[in-house]
């Protein structure tokens, strides 16, 4: 499952877009949408961080997007055990709008 660790922050990428074209005609203005990635995102990260609570090794993978001869840009993503854990944590935040913040201002 750490493959599709990728997955994890494009959840949210995507439900901005599909607010962003889509949020005025739904009706709670998209907010479903975003709710909805981001907890699939949370899933996916409690996931991943299970996986390193199990084995504990290190996912490392690649994609090289140029290729100018001796000068490439790539794209690499690397999972450890700390990354994992920041991706839970990440996910699992409130915003500090959240209502049972601000009752407290």
């Amino acid at each position: 499952m750490v493959r599709f660790s990728w997955i994890i922050p494009a959840l949210p990428l995507a439900s901005f877009f599909a607010i962003l074209l889509f949020g005025k005609r739904m009706r709670r203005g998209g907010a479903e949408v975003g709710i909805a990635a981001v907890f699939v995102a949370f899933i996916l990260s409690l996931i991943v961080a299970a996986h390193f609570i199990g084995d504990g090794s290190r996912y490392a993978a690649g994609v090289t997007w140029f290729n100018l001869g001796t000068f490439k840009i790539g794209l690499t993503e690397n999972i450890d055990g700390l990354t994992s854990v920041s991706a839970s944590r990440g996910t699992s935040r409130r915003s500090p709008s959240s209502p049972a913040r601000c009752s407290t201002w």
